[in-house]
């Protein structure tokens, strides 16, 4: 007699599905792992390499670029993720055409403005060195989009590969240079236009298939449907992530600029390593269900969970560990007080909560207009940074006005969220409300106890176990419930 079917899970099948996600988490990670452990290997090494005027004119330049780039995101790499496969050719050559379009036109602006960024940051000398960077946004627009397209079904080796080839050629070359041939601030050009050369030559040898750049009037217009309001959303992450230092280098000079950067870099740049990840991963989830609602819901409210846990956790650490780890990395010089500490954590919770589940949100459903109009309130909190420093001139009274414009884009981003998704509502808020107020907790204590003693970090430490659990515990109930749709 044949046994009767079971329709249980058999024994294995859970290790099997922990080892698939486990390898699609790790490819996720190699790509931002890579790219931050390169940044912040440059950071260090040019920050005792050079002399701090050279070095903030690095930064300077730094900024000039990212802003450029940021300002002029229009999301191609999202638009060809979320493309079905029957569009897929039409939209990576329509992506493709863009991108190459966008780096002329960035080439030729940053060329442009090179004598007004200068004249800004009070650095004249340095003119010839800001339209030789003009070409940094060229050369990397040749890189193959195909490599995030096929994001989609969870492949993230290309990609892991690419940026692992051109960020340690571009560290590996800076490193060199700085130490012999090149010790000033152009060796951050010619490490930028290394990491670019390699990156565009890597992604078109990995990428499936050659790289296409003709396409058809309705992809195109599509494409700049899609990505023309996240344009607006690049300038406001401009103003988000660069503004603030310029801020500080016109206010305070290059020797200052340079303190802030490295102080604010050590703290924040972390964030970006983990966004990339989860953010990608969450992308990949919230894409494949977009036509299961139930399941769309659940995903989008696991995500909430996890980002909330995400945030307080970052947030604890940088409060306990940045002031130690600061002066360990770049030298006694750089010290940090209680009041940066408590700050920074603060816009590092609020930096990873927004963009967390409300921001992957927004894009996967395609309601790039909503999440640019939030993120442009940014703005405000550099018009309070500035005019905080004008009254009072220290760095906290920037880091405040910053803190202020981040309230403000995370609580528009969340309403932006909630209004696409009604039925969330309350799981979302009360992950919310148990990370806020566990942020609270931290801030507080960390004012109580200033004093850097071990015994007042281990207090501090046991004030934040408390959330942390509930939050960790909402992670995990959530998935199950998710698992269950």
């Amino acid at each position: 007699m044949r046994e009767p079917i079971s329709f249980r899970p058999s024994a294995a099948a859970t290790p099997s599905r922990l080892k698939l996600w486990a390898g699609r988490i790790s490819w996720a990670a190699v790509a931002p792992l890579v790219a931050f452990a390169a940044r912040f290997g440059r950071t260090v090494i040019l920050s005792r390499l050079l002399v701090p005027g050279e070095f903030g004119i690095a930064v300077a330049i730094t900024i000039v670029i990212t802003t450029a780039e940021l300002a002029t995101d229009v999301g191609l790499d999202k638009f060809v993720l979320l493309k079905s496969a029957a569009d897929a050719r039409q939209a990576l050559a329509a992506a493709q055409a863009l991108q190459i379009f966008r780096g002329l036109l960035l080439c030729a602006a940053v060329a442009a403005l090179a004598v007004p960024a200068v004249t800004f940051f009070g650095i004249p000398q340095a003119v010839a060195s800001f339209e030789f960077a003009a070409l940094v946004p060229l050369v990397h627009s040749f890189g193959h989009l195909g490599i995030k397209q096929i994001q989609r079904d969870y492949d993230y080796r290309a990609d892991a590969l690419t940026v692992t080839a051109s960020s340690v050629a571009g560290l590996a070359v800076a490193a060199l240079a700085a130490a012999t041939i090149l010790p000033d601030h152009r060796v951050i050009i010619l490490a930028f236009l290394v990491d670019a050369a390699v990156y565009a030559a890597a992604s078109n040898i990995l990428a499936h298939a050659p790289m296409r750049v003709i396409a058809d009037r309705e992809t195109l217009r599509q494409a700049l449907a899609y990505g023309l309001p996240l344009m607006l959303n690049g300038a406001a992450l401009a103003v988000i992530s660069q503004a603030d230092r310029m801020v500080v280098g016109r206010l305070f000079g290059m020797d200052i600029l340079g303190v802030y950067a490295v102080v604010l870099g050590l703290a924040v740049a972390p964030i970006s390593l983990l966004l990339q990840t989860a953010g990608t991963l969450g992308m990949s989830m919230l894409a494949r269900s977009r036509d299961t609602p139930k399941r769309y819901l659940e995903t989008f409210l696991w995500l909430t969970w996890f980002f909330a846990f995400l945030a307080f956790g970052y947030a604890a650490f940088i409060g306990l560990t940045l002031d130690v780890l600061v002066p360990f990395v770049f030298g006694k010089a750089y010290a940090v007080g209680t009041d940066t500490v408590i700050l920074i954590s603060a816009i590092a919770f609020l930096r990873i909560l927004r963009a967390g589940g409300p921001t992957v949100a927004l894009l996967v459903s395609g309601a790039t207009t909503r999440l640019m109009l939030a993120n442009m309130t940014s703005v405000f909190g550099i018009a309070g940074a500035a005019g905080l420093a004008q009254v009072h001139p220290v760095l906290t009274s920037v880091l405040a006005g910053v803190l202020f414009g981040d309230v403000l884009t995370m609580v528009l981003l969340q309403w932006a969220a909630i209004a696409r998704i009604p039925n969330g509502i309350g799981p979302l808020w009360r992950s919310l409300a148990v990370a806020g107020v566990g942020v609270a907790i931290l801030t507080t204590t960390l004012r109580i106890l200033p004093d850097p003693s071990w015994t007042n970090r281990g207090i501090v430490a046991a004030s934040c176990a408390l959330p942390a659990a509930i939050l960790g515990w909402g992670v995990l109930w959530r998935w199950r419930l998710r698992e269950r749709n």
